[in-house]
């Protein structure tokens, strides 16, 4: 071996010039340069907020990114032409809160706020990113499925085999809010004991409600309906269960044995009734025994008679009607309108039921009675309580209902006499006092001074139609 190919060797050659490989320069010098941003990407070039720069660029950004992540809505705020707005400044605050940062509304470079927003944009474009190669991706061919036998077919839920039941637009919006307070807060609260109740008192027709909460509920959430109908099921005793829905708790059909079926079996004769040829023994509650009497028939002897127990007579239930027709009780993020529910975080209850009810909408005395006075719950002259005082000295009374029409025509003044059904003032509007709170009338009952629970009065209100 030469001089020259020895001293190749020594740098790694191997004595062959040609394929030895020497470091490349270039490469090194290009991959220890610094990578430019990604111009995609959510950057800023300057603060925004309340004491920032609030160059348009980035108040556009800022917008977008807030946008994205569902703190901001650019169709209803529509084109700011890139300056800083209340609602920018709300959307920011919002953001924060949620990722659990200082909420001062300024978002500055390479500040938290800047960073936190930058992550999560570049989450949702790499998500979209993945669901479009995804959907660019074929698909196998699927397997054809086998028919299933006719036996296996799983049955629909009790829930999806009652008809649908026509609601309001105010209700179906609270029943909205409703589900969608329970799913964001990952938990039944007193939802369960509330529909219980309401099944108590209000029977089928409360129970078809439950029925159209869970439809709503499978659409949204399908995986909280078993636990949610198990939680109310718990509530409930046997006999409430299996009376009002009997798909699921309803009793199967005895079998009848073979001397039943043959009692019940008709003449072979046409033009003989049955009963004259297997009179009824016993009680006559359709499973005594009926045994053929021929003698009886052809000597004209009666059958013997049956005893009827007498008829029932119907439970009372309080003369009235429902101030509001179709009354539904108010359950919103402020609370539930039930009689007894917390009140002030526990520290005093609540004396009524809270009846939903459009503001300017009739509102109908429920009783009998003279009108006692009216009264002003807060103190500022805003709002109206009508009580009414019955023949046997309970009162009754409405709140939120102002004496006049909304014109400001007077209806009833105290003193006058009133009958269930008749018009004695319109709905006030909650929402400048309670914003969050659905408009309702809060009707109360007190006997001897003392409020009384009046649920019991919704079962005959269900349905009440104005006259």
């Amino acid at each position: 071996m030469s001089l020259f190919d020895s001293m190749l060797s020594g740098f790694g050659g191997g004595g062959n010039s040609r394929t030895s490989r020497r470091p490349n320069l270039l490469d090194e010098t290009l991959s220890s340069r610094p990578k430019k941003p990604d111009p995609k990407l959510f950057s800023l070039t300057d603060s925004v907020g309340v004491y920032g720069s609030n160059r348009p660029k980035d108040v556009k950004k800022m917008e977008s990114g807030l946008n994205k992540l569902g703190f901001m809505d650019n169709k209803k705020t529509g084109d700011s032409k890139g300056q800083f707005s209340a609602q920018l400044r709300q959307g920011m605050q919002a953001f924060q809160k949620a990722s659990k940062l200082a909420v001062d509304g300024q978002a500055n470079v390479g500040g938290p706020t800047a960073t936190t927003l930058s992550q999560q944009v570049k989450k949702i474009r790499e998500r979209r990113a993945a669901e479009e190669k995804q959907a660019l991706t074929p698909k196998p061919p699927a397997p054809k499925p086998t028919p299933a036998p006719a036996l296996s077919a799983k049955p629909r839920p009790w829930w999806r085999t009652r008809k649908p039941i026509k609601m309001p637009d105010e209700d179906y919006s609270s029943t909205r809010r409703t589900m969608e307070g329970m799913l964001r807060y990952g938990d039944d609260g007193d939802l369960p004991n509330l529909y219980a109740d309401s099944i108590r008192n209000d029977g089928n027709l409360a129970a078809n409600e439950m029925a159209e909460f869970l439809r709503q509920l499978e659409e949204t959430a399908p995986k909280r309906v078993k636990g949610f109908e198990k939680a109310v099921f718990n509530k409930l005793n046997d006999d409430e269960k299996e009376k009002y829905f009997p798909e699921v708790f309803g009793k199967k059909p005895e079998k009848k044995s073979l001397l039943q079926q043959a009692a019940y079996r008709p003449e072979d004769n046409k033009g003989k009734s049955r009963n004259a040829s297997y009179p009824i023994l016993g009680d006559g509650d359709g499973n005594d025994l009926r045994i053929k009497t021929a003698q009886n028939a052809s000597s004209g002897a009666q059958p013997p008679k049956t005893l009827t127990p007498p008829p029932r007579k119907p439970a009372s239930t309080p003369q009235s009607v429902s101030p509001i027709s179709n009354p539904i009780i108010r359950n919103d993020s402020m609370g539930s309108g039930h009689f007894g529910a917390s009140r002030d975080n526990g520290k005093r209850k609540h004396k009524g039921i809270d009846i939903i009810a459009l503001p300017d909408h009739p509102v109908m005395s429920p009783v009998e009675g003279k009108i006692e006075r009216i009264g002003d719950p807060y103190g500022d002259g805003k709002y109206k309580i009508i009580w009414i005082k019955t023949k046997n000295s309970d009162e009754v009374g409405l709140f939120y209902v102002r004496p006049s029409d909304p014109s400001g025509k007077p209806i009833v003044n105290p003193g006058d006499t009133v009958k269930p059904g008749q018009v004695i003032g319109s709905m006030q509007d909650l929402k400048k006092r309670f914003p969050n709170m659905d408009n309702h009338v809060h009707f109360e009952v007190k006997k001897g001074g003392k409020a009384i629970d009046p649920t019991p009065w919704l079962k005959k209100w269900k349905g009440t139609k104005r006259p």
